[in-house]
């Protein structure tokens, strides 16, 4: 069962932050994110047209949600990023998309491809990219990784999911956007 400790929330900047948390059962939580990610790919449903991986990432998936052990952070890490204030409701489909992870010396910022999977302000990354062992080993960011995990935060209003609502509005009901 999933019972986290959250400890008090850390800022980092203005509109970021993150969380120290036990999560008792990690690979359960790992299986289940690794689980929406296999579903979503595999689907013939419309809403998850965006969410289409190659055929070996998707055979890869179904052995670990037909029960293949998860030992560690998995060969898809998943990291977990919190809105930390209260948004607009909304339902979001997984999809494939690009993070950029940032060189804290600021020369070499890297591209990697992720399943993003929205639940209710809890973001899931399903790192679809290879990634060094020794940026994975032992880092908290990773579930599985290391005896806690790091729950990065951001501010609904700060967030890709208030950028991509508004994208949305724009497109859809212009209107509502313009004061019109």
């Amino acid at each position: 069962m999933f019972r986290p400790y959250f400890e008090k929330m850390a800022l980092t900047l203005p509109d970021h932050g993150y969380r120290k948390v036990k999560i008792a059962d990690v690979s359960t939580l790992i299986r289940f994110a690794l689980s929406v990610a296999w579903r979503a790919s595999a689907s013939s449903l419309p809403d998850m047209a965006e969410a289409k991986l190659g055929e070996e990432e998707e055979k890869r998936l179904r052995e670990f949600v037909l029960g293949e052990p998860i030992v560690g952070a998995s060969p898809f890490p998943v990291s977990l990023t919190q809105l930390s204030t209260v948004g607009m409701t909304h339902n979001q489909s997984p999809w494939i998309d690009e993070k950029q992870i940032f060189d804290l010396e600021g020369s070499n910022d890297q591209f990697v491809k992720i399943m993003r999977i929205y639940l209710d302000g809890l973001i899931l990354h399903v790192h679809l990219s290879q990634f060094p062992k020794e940026h994975v080993a032992g880092n908290p960011l990773f579930l599985g990784s290391a005896d806690h995990a790091l729950i990065t935060s951001v501010t609904y209003e700060a967030s890709f999911q208030y950028e991509n609502m508004l994208h949305l509005m724009r497109e859809c009901h212009p209107s509502l956007i313009e004061g019109g």
